[in-house]
């Protein structure tokens, strides 16, 4: 007989417990910790066990529960297996980032108090029965574990261009697409199974592109595969369709910096200084390692602003190893693209930080030259509160010249630095900023 798991944060052990009477009441069993730990045994040695055998899993959502470790690895843990979360609503909370990539606002059912009168209560009871009698079900069987539920079609893209709403591979809902890849289009989808969001790069293995650049792609795939930053997603799958190629990386709730520009335009200074120090501090993991990896594609559309104002990287489609050469190259925009590594194809630190001065230009123009009209204003001119200091090193970074650059980024991180200490806490955000920054002038979220 199927059971419902029942996670929670110990500052809610009243109401878990309540929760755990009523559905026994009504004939629902359930595994709750620490009750149901046999005796003698771990909690780190049955977890893993309840959750995979379990058929849903009940989560008390509080803001105590938002901020537990256990809770936040018991979800995870749930999201692996392919297993359903009822998300119950204790007390008023915000979703952090990482509940809001397993848990839809739509699910949630507000439990403010257990009374079996209530609709709500019903429902749950309702909701919890159903899931337990379909796992009970003889001609019920468990997806295996290393693999997501296999999609009716695996090439639903052969002929046509993939659209906003699409349901691609029977399971990725796409809803927005968020930039132009060098190798192919990205778009972020929503998983209709394990209600998470995802990254597909779509890459067209029909095009002249796709035939020139699988060096490229190969040199993507290991960037992807082997780096851990909170800066780079992380891969998932691959799909190896008849006529494409998808690369789905783990997604986030954001906008591209290209669309915060194209709504907010000039973009406050302390805000951008705080996601130059985490775009420099991703790329300076790359440069790191050995041999070092150069990303070659930094520019507004490809840099990621998450919901709660963290910098990540979309693409990687043209990151190369240190003394190899750049063979194909579709940049956004000539502007974002250091001058030798167009001449040559051959790259280095410095060409990673013109890019990323050409972004901090975009950034405090508003003038995002990967679009038109391509008018190179002076920084001033558009941006007369930016002080000295910022826009000194904003144009260090653009030499033109790869020796009057910065030569690593560790010297442009220490000159980012010392603007910050030197603006101080006043130049900090304000909460209108960083409500702007995320929502855009006309407060419609993307």
């Amino acid at each position: 007989m199927g059971y419902v798991f029942i996670s929670y944060s110990t500052k809610n052990k009243d109401e878990a417990i309540s929760v755990k009477n009523l559905f026994e009441k009504h004939g629902i069993n359930t595994w709750m910790a620490p009750n149901d730990i046999p005796v003698g045994r771990k909690y780190a040695e049955v977890i893993g066990s309840a959750i995979k055998n379990c058929a849903c899993l009940a989560l008390l959502l509080s803001n105590s529960s938002l901020n537990s470790i256990w809770v936040a690895k018991e979800v995870e843990r749930a999201i692996n297996y392919r297993k359903t979360l009822i998300p119950l609503q204790l007390e008023d909370v915000v979703l952090n980032e990482e509940f809001e990539l397993y848990i839809s606002t739509d699910q949630i059912l507000p439990v403010r108090r257990i009374d079996e009168s209530l609709a709500e209560i019903q429902h749950l009871i309702a909701t919890v029965k159903s899931y337990i009698s379909a796992q009970s079900s003889p001609e019920a069987e468990a997806p295996p574990e290393d693999s997501f539920p296999q999609p009716e079609s695996t090439d639903p893209t052969d002929t046509e261009t993939v659209h906003i709403g699409d349901m691609l591979f029977g399971k990725y809902k796409i809803l927005d697409k968020l930039t132009a890849g060098s190798t192919g289009d990205i778009f972020r989808a929503f998983h209709e199974y394990n209600r998470m969001f995802y990254t597909l790069k779509i890459i067209d293995k029909r095009s002249e592109l796709y035939e020139r650049s699988t060096q490229n792609l190969s040199s993507e795939l290991t960037f992807l595969n082997r780096l851990s930053h909170p800066g780079i997603l992380d891969l998932v799958d691959i799909i190896d369709a008849k006529e494409q190629l998808v690369i789905v990386t783990r997604g986030v709730n954001g906008r591209t910096l290209s669309q915060v520009i194209g709504s907010d335009g000039v973009q406050n200074e302390a805000r951008v200084l705080d996601w130059a120090l985490q775009l420099c501090d991703i790329i300076q993991y790359l440069h790191s390692q050995s041999p070092a990896i150069f990303h070659n594609e930094l520019h507004p559309g490809n840099i990621l602003l998450t919901s709660d104002g963290n910098i990540k990287l979309l693409d990687s489609g043209t990151a190369q190893k240190a003394g190899g050469i750049l063979y194909e190259n579709r940049l956004a925009s000539a502007f974002f693209t250091a001058p030798e590594l167009s001449k040559t194809g051959k790259a280095d630190e410095r060409t990673d930080i013109y890019a990323i001065g050409a972004t901090l230009y975009a950034l405090l123009t508003g003038n995002d030259l990967s679009r038109p009209p391509y008018v190179i204003y002076p920084l001033r001119q558009k941006n007369p509160d930016l002080t000295d200091a910022f826009k000194r090193v904003v144009e260090k970074c653009m030499e033109q010249t790869p020796c009057n650059r910065y030569q690593s980024v560790d010297a442009l991180i220490r000159d980012l630095e010392a603007v910050s200490n030197h603006k101080g806490s006043a130049a900090a955000p304000t909460l209108l900023d960083k409500f702007k920054s995320l929502f855009g002038k006309k407060n419609n979220p993307t």
